[in-house]
C-alpha cells in the first residue's frame, strides 16, 4: 500500500480510537453517577448491571489508549492487543445493551412493586423519598401510582406536611424519565461505540496488513 494511503489508515484509526476512549470514559463516569446517586438503595439501580458498565467502559477507554499508541507509532503487538481487545468488547457490548434495554421494559413492573413497599421497606421509603425531591416528581407515571389520597411527603417537595392529591405543592409528573436513567443513556452509548468498532476491526487489519507490506516494499 502507497505511503499515503497508509497514512490515512492510521490517521483515520487514531481518531475511531480516540472517539472510542472519549466514549469509554463518559460510560464510565455516567456508571459512577449512576451508582453514587444510588446512595444505599443499591437494589433499585440494578447492582450487577453498573458493575458490568463499569467494567467494560473502563476495558474500552484502554482499548481506545492501545488503538491510539499502536496506530501512531505503527507498533504491531499494540494493534493486535487492541483488536482482540474490541472483538471482546463487542461481545460484551451486546450483551450489556441487550440486559439493559431489557431491564427498561421491566422498569414500570419493578418501581411499581417498590412502590407497594414504601410503608413496609425502609429502602424503598429512602429511594422513593430521595428520587421524588430531587426530580420533583411523584410516582412512576404520576401521583396515581400511590393509589391514595394522602401521598408520601416527598411528592410535595420539601414543603410542610401533609402532602394530598390535591395539595398545591403537589409534582403531577412522574419519575419514569428519570427512572435508571443512566443505563439507559450507557446503552445507547454502548450502540455507538460498537459500530465504531466495527469499523475499527476492519481498519486495524488493513492497517496492520499495510505494515508488512511496507516493510517488504
Amino acid at each position: 500500500m502507497k505511503t499515503a494511503s497508509l497514512d490515512a489508515c492510521k490517521y483515520f484509526l487514531f481518531t475511531l480510537s480516540l472517539f472510542i476512549t472519549l466514549i469509554g470514559a463518559v460510560s464510565l463516569a455516567l456508571g459512577i453517577m449512576g451508582y453514587l446517586q444510588s446512595g444505599s438503595t443499591q437494589q433499585h439501580m440494578n447492582l450487577p448491571i453498573t458493575i458490568l458498565i463499569l467494567i467494560v467502559s473502563s476495558v474500552t477507554i484502554i482499548a481506545g489508549f492501545f488503538g491510539c499508541i499502536g496506530s501512531s507509532i505503527e507498533n504491531k503487538g499494540l494493534l493486535v492487543t487492541f483488536f482482540l481487545l474490541v472483538v471482546l468488547l463487542l461481545v460484551s457490548e451486546i450483551v450489556l445493551v441487550i440486559i439493559i434495554f431489557r431491564q427498561q421494559s421491566q422498569s414500570k413492573s419493578t418501581a411499581l412493586t417498590s412502590i407497594a413497599e414504601y410503608y413496609t421497606s425502609p429502602s424503598s421509603q429512602v429511594y422513593w423519598d430521595d428520587l421524588q425531591r430531587r426530580v420533583s416528581c411523584c410516582g412512576y407515571d404520576n401521583f396515581k401510582d400511590w393509589k391514595n389520597e394522602t401521598l408520601p411527603n416527598s411528592c410535595c417537595g420539601f414543603h410542610p406536611l401533609p402532602c394530598t392529591t390535591s395539595s398545591p405543592y403537589l409534582s403531577i409528573t412522574g419519575c419514569s424519565s428519570y427512572y435508571n436513567r443512566f443505563h439507559d443513556i450507557v446503552g445507547y452509548l454502548q450502540i455507538a461505540v460498537s459500530l465504531l468498532e466495527i469499523i475499527a476491526v476492519v481498519l486495524t487489519c488493513v492497517v496492520f496488513d499495510s505494515f508488512g507490506e511496507y516493510e517488504i516494499a
